[in-house]
């Protein structure tokens, strides 16, 4: 924004404006039961995520992963993101996504502290892979 032109200056404009004009629309990062933690160090965080693949989409066959990861079902973080590889199945490309949502867990997990984790993949051969990883 150093050097902005009017051209940008307007999207811009635009865009806060289409903000605050559709606040009912979107994601919500407002937790559950926002009143209910009593500031003590034993209470009880969730961490939940989610996440998908969209085996070869892309022209260059490579899967597209996305994944969002909520604390207390408030949105923390979401990601988008291409498969540096090929996919040669598409229970290896879910199991990419449920791992890069795993690491975005474990990250949460190691900032907040009294959490359970629970990813939901809808991949049935993801979730055999994950539960029998040794």
């Amino acid at each position: 924004m150093q050097k902005a032109t009017r051209k940008c200056i307007n999207h811009l404009d635009r865009l806060c404006n289409y903000v605050v004009l559709t606040k009912e629309r979107g994601y919500s990062i407002w937790p559950d039961n926002p009143g209910s933690w009593d500031g003590t160090r034993d209470f009880l965080l969730f961490i939940t995520g989610e996440c998908d693949s969209n085996y070869a989409k892309d022209h260059s066959r490579r899967s597209v992963n996305g994944g969002c990861t909520r604390l207390n079902n408030a949105l923390t973080k979401m990601f988008c993101k291409m498969m540096p590889i090929v996919a040669l199945l598409t229970t290896e490309a879910e199991f990419f996504a449920a791992v890069l949502e795993a690491q975005d867990m474990m990250f949460a997990y190691h900032i907040m502290t009294s959490m359970l984790l629970t990813v939901y993949v809808d991949n049935q051969g993801t979730v055999d892979l994950a539960n029998n990883w040794c």
